[in-house]
């Protein structure tokens, strides 16, 4: 599946979302989606969660996660100084949470999954998302390529190729779980 995780397991990995997403899926009505696509309870860095604020968030299960170590501190200004010309102190906040925490990162964002990676943390984006709520029958393929069109207008940068690479595995994810359920 070329860009796309398969090593997430939603119902028992911890996430951690980063504002992109909330606002990807709050912005084109689609926060019910990830609300029932994370069953667990989420987390959201505590700058993040000020970044989101005037979104309705009581659709979560959600508790706020800040910094608490030295070790946390250390490593938090460590990545700050290393990265301060590709991420915020939000992002940096998100990454050290996750580390620390041992919770899988959700963001759309380039230079934080790439990080991420490099940190051994799990991550994941909204396509993710989407074949997942496809998997557990939320959506079905068509449905799912609908969202991710109206967020690509609104909200969201998605290249052409892996967009048609996205397009394609909807399908197959769909015509999987029709084949799980015999139909």
């Amino acid at each position: 599946m070329g860009n796309l995780p398969n090593n997430i397991d939603f119902k028992k990995d911890k996430i951690a979302i980063d504002s992109n997403i909330i606002i990807d899926f709050c912005e084109t009505g689609y926060e019910k989606i990830i609300s029932k696509v994370f069953r667990k309870k989420v987390y959201f860095s505590t700058l993040i969660l000020e970044e989101i604020g005037k979104y309705d968030l009581s659709i979560f299960n959600y508790d706020g996660i800040n910094i608490k170590s030295e070790e946390e501190i250390e490593y938090f200004n460590d990545m700050n100084y290393k990265f301060s010309n590709k991420l915020s102190e939000q992002d940096t906040h998100l990454i050290t949470i996750c580390k620390f925490n041992g919770l899988c990162c959700a963001s759309n964002e380039k230079d934080i999954r790439a990080i991420c990676k490099e940190e051994d943390i799990k991550v994941l984006g909204t396509i993710s998302i989407l074949i997942e709520a496809i998997k557990i029958k939320l959506i079905d393929d068509s449905s799912a390529e609908k969202m991710l069109n109206h967020m690509k207008k609104s909200t969201m940068y998605l290249g052409e190729a892996l967009y048609a690479e996205t397009i394609r595995n909807f399908n197959s994810c769909f015509v999987e779980t029709q084949k799980e359920r015999g139909v």
